[in-house]
């Protein structure tokens, strides 16, 4: 059963809630190190999952820097 209260948020609107440029946003995406699900074309994340960047007590660089490969 889904939850039909998750509210979803745009690439611009999640980047306006965290108060950085959405090209961050899309690295971030990208580099998975924040869900999302493109949806016609239009990347949505859950507005639970923008929270929970929070909860996790990285700072921006860290979230920032490349992922590390494992060898």
């Amino acid at each position: 059963m889904s939850d039909n209260n998750q509210e979803y948020l745009t690439v611009e609107e999640a980047a306006e809630v965290l108060k950085v440029d959405s090209e961050t946003i899309y690295r971030w995406l990208h580099a998975n190190k924040l869900p999302g699900t493109k949806i016609g074309g239009t990347w949505r994340m859950r507005r639970s999952d923008i929270d929970a960047l929070f909860l996790q007590g990285k700072s921006w660089k860290e979230l920032s820097m490349p992922t590390e490969t494992q060898e």
